[in-house]
This record gives structure tokens, sequence and C-alpha cells, in this order.
């Protein structure tokens, strides 16, 4: 019963939610076209490529969200990985990316036998020895690998395969959202009483409050993940150093997965496959003399 209430309860959240963001999205669309504005104003005039273009522009973030929103961010499948009852050594073994295919068994051997190698840390709740930059999420009640952290406007954690897919939401609704103020701050009208201009602007001094705020705070993501990723670090990572078993011990300007700004936006956005951050890890500790 309390199973069937909670499931009940968190299909309610992710839809409100998921609704929400729809309904405001809709909202500005609504009146750029409805209202007298740039784009009203071509539409009338039978000119369709702004419209078009501005429906294109506006669609690309809301399949982005969902995506986000609704892809599995990577959580860790117990029957893949060893019990507590199995050896720390065998984790990960059956989850090898491409950009490590040229990693043979010697080497990972070599790996886990390193004086440098950490050894993974057992998940209380899911009973399992976590790989590496796998952290527990509470809400979701399950292990999720590269944990960035629990984002309540997508009502799903940001993890390892669907990070990418955020960053670009918020990349392409940033664009969106600056060329939508544009737009609304050129269809304000000038009245002469202030009574006059808010009722005949209403409408625009809404949704340019909305489109403030959705500034602020996509500017503001943005900024901070384009940074994580630019560095390859995680916003628990970033936030937590000090109290994860990995990286407690490295100095706090060392950091064992970062492979160069290039290199790290590359993967992150064109590797679909899971990582194994162990090699990596081990690979950047020997070669750099960290510990």
């Amino acid at each position: 019963m309390e199973t069937r209430g909670k499931l009940c309860w968190e299909i309610t959240t992710g839809i409100f939610i998921r609704s929400m963001h729809s309904g405001l999205t809709l909202a500005v669309v609504l009146v750029l076209f409805l209202k007298e504005s740039d784009i009203s104003r071509a539409l009338q005039s039978g000119d369709y490529f702004l419209p078009v273009l501005y429906l294109i522009c506006v669609t690309i973030p809301v399949i982005l969200y969902f995506i986000a929103s609704l892809i599995n961010p990577g959580y860790v499948d117990k029957e893949d990985l060893p019990t507590q009852k199995s050896r720390p050594c065998d984790v990960e073994h059956n989850v090898i990316d491409s950009s490590d295919a040229e990693e043979d068994t010697s080497e990972v051997s070599k790996m886990l036998d390193s004086p440098t190698r950490v050894t993974p840390k057992r998940c209380s709740y899911c009973k399992i020895f976590q790989p590496m930059r796998v952290k527990h999420c509470r809400d979701c009640g399950k292990c999720v690998r590269r944990f960035d952290h629990h984002c309540p406007w997508l009502d799903n954690c940001v993890g390892e395969r669907n990070h990418r897919y955020f960053w670009l939401f918020l990349l392409t609704e940033f664009g969106i959202i600056i060329w939508s103020t544009v737009i609304t701050w050129k269809a304000f009208k000038f009245q002469h009483d202030w009574k006059d201009w808010f009722s005949y602007n209403i409408f625009f001094v809404l949704i340019f409050c909305i489109l403030l705020f959705g500034l602020l705070v996509t500017g503001l993501l943005l900024g901070c993940h384009s940074f994580l990723i630019a560095t390859n670090t995680t916003t628990w990572e970033f936030m937590s150093r000090q109290r994860i078993h990995y990286l407690k011990e490295l100095d706090t300007d060392e950091n064992p997965f970062n492979e160069g700004l290039v290199k790290n936006f590359l993967k992150f956005l064109c590797y679909c496959t899971i990582r194994r951050w162990e090699l990596l890890y081990s690979r950047q500790v020997n070669d750099n003399n960290i510990v």
C-alpha cells in the first residue's frame, strides 16, 4: 500500500513539473504570436520565415528537456556488479568504454594492483560496491553513474547518460530565452499614463518577468556546468571533494579525470558508452605522480 502511494506521488510530481515547464513555454509562445510583436506582424504580412524559425528554436530545448528528464541517467544495474560477498576488484569488468578499448587485461590488473588504487566503496542502501564516480541518490533510490546532482526541475538525476542532454538543454534554452526577451522588449508600447501602459502591456510584462527569471537561472546553471564539463568534474565532486574517498587524499588543485579542455568537451558530448573511470584515474595518477 505504501509502495503504491509513493509511486503515485512520484508520477504526480513528475507530471506536474513537466507540465509546468511546458505550460510556461507555451504561454510565452502564445503571447508573442497572438499579441502585437515582430512575430505576429511577420505572420500578418505573410512572411513565415521568422515564426517558423522561432518555433523550431523553441521546440529543440523542449525536446532536450524531456530527453534529460525521462531517460535513465545512468542507474547502476545490480545484476552486473558484485555484492558485498564479492571481491571489490571485480567491479566494472563488464562495462567498457570505447575510449579504453585498447586497455587489456594485464593493464586492468596493473591498475588494480597499483599503490594508487582506491578500493570501491560499498553502498549502504543498494549493498553493492560502487564503481568510481557513482553515488547513491536518495530521491531516486538508486546508485547513479558519474552522479552530478538530482535536479528537481527535471524530476530526475543528472548522471552519465543524460548530463549531455541537460547541458544542451541549458544552452539552447538560454539562447531562445535571450531571443524571446528581445522580441518582448521591442513589443512594449508607449502610453502617456502608466495605468494605460500597464493595461496595454500586461501580458508582455508577465512574460518579461518569466523570461528574466529564466535567463538568470539558466545562465547561472549553464555557466556552472560549462566550467564543470571543461574540467571533467561533477557538481557532487566539486561541492563534496573532502568527503569523497577517491579525491580527499589528493591535493585540492589536482583532478585525476581532467584530460584537457577540448578532450573533456569532445568526450562529454560524443561518447555514449559508460566509461571505466578507474582506468583513467589510475593512468592520470601514475603519469602525473599525483599520489
